[in-house]
């Protein structure tokens, strides 16, 4: 069985660094050492260590760039840099990931649903359109009720807030049917991709929305 425990570290002191560093330098390849950073980097973020998860994800950038997944490295970066308040420098890393999607468009992220609901949220109306342009380019037809909802909520809040009643309704009565499905349509796997811990506040906004009331 591959021990993978050593870059699956869910905590980051001097000796988690220092052991994990030395264990990556007998590493053959750059697409390894690369791949490896990358993942130790996503365990970090989930247990809300987003400065050392930066620091993994742009060494990862400077050393191996081209045996880098670049999309996701640009996508996990934004992710850790909104969580952190930096939101402009979030949105470059945004674009950034687009970028490299257009370059390798066998690289599929969810970037474009991450981005889009930072700017229908936050909100942040001067993104409004190119949030749209994004959604157009990178969307593609998903199995998962959780994306479905997650475009449609984003269209709802954009177009209410350019003023587009009709257009928000319709996308509100999308998502909440997204919200409110209880099987995701894989008949081994029922729970898979279903929406969950959807805040009140979102919840009952999309009801003003669908209702017209807003």
């Amino acid at each position: 069985m591959v021990d993978d425990s050593w870059f699956r570290r869910k905590t980051w002191t001097q000796e988690d660094e220092a052991a994990f560093f030395s264990r990556l330098r007998r590493s053959r390849t750059a697409f390894h050492k690369a791949q490896y950073c990358r993942i130790q980097a996503c365990e970090l973020q989930m247990v809300g260590e987003y400065r050392a998860a930066l620091g993994l994800l742009e060494l990862v950038m400077r050393e191996w760039p081209e045996a880098a997944q670049r999309a996701a490295v640009y996508h996990q970066k934004a992710e850790c840099l909104e969580k952190l308040g930096q939101e402009a420098a979030a949105i470059e890393a945004y674009r950034a990931a687009f970028d490299a999607q257009r370059k390798q468009p066998t690289y599929k992220t969810a970037a474009h649903l991450d981005f889009g609901w930072l700017v229908a949220t936050r909100p942040y109306p001067a993104l409004y359109d190119e949030a749209l342009r994004i959604l157009e380019e990178f969307e593609t037809p998903s199995p998962f009720p959780v994306e479905e909802f997650r475009s449609a909520a984003i269209q709802a809040f954009i177009w209410n807030g350019k003023g587009d009643r009709e257009r928000s309704r319709r996308h509100a009565e999308a998502a909440l049917a997204a919200m409110r499905r209880t099987h995701s349509g894989f008949a081994r796997h029922p729970d898979l991709g279903l929406v969950e811990g959807v805040d009140l506040n979102t919840c009952e906004q999309l009801e003003r929305l669908a209702t017209g009331k807003e």
